[in-house]
């Protein structure tokens, strides 16, 4: 398992729980995270939010949900499934006391 945690800042979440008209039940909780643009080239600068998994809808109502967003220790896992690699959210610890940024 190749995990880590990172201290970041969550702009937002959503939260999805809904049901297929074939009756299948789909559930997740997407994280949106500040993440660093590719400057080594020169033709880009600063922050974007970049998607995250964070298991089913449940976890949404684990984390605050303040305008600015929050900051939190995320643990990720990359994970590989035999063509394309992507990070996915293992848990969220909200810092206490951090101000949300504008």
């Amino acid at each position: 398992m190749q995990s880590f945690t990172q201290r970041v800042h969550v702009q937002g979440g959503i939260k999805k729980d809904w049901t297929s008209e074939e009756g299948k039940r789909f559930q997740s909780t997407r994280l949106y995270i500040s993440t660093s643009l590719d400057s080594s080239k020169g033709d880009q600068f600063g922050q974007a939010a970049a998607e995250y998994i964070w298991g089913d809808a449940s976890n949404y109502d684990r984390i605050p949900h303040p305008k600015g967003g929050f900051e939190a220790d995320v643990t990720f896992e990359n994970v590989f499934n035999g063509k394309t690699q992507k990070m996915i959210v293992l848990d969220v610890k909200p810092v206490l006391n951090s101000k949300p940024m504008a």
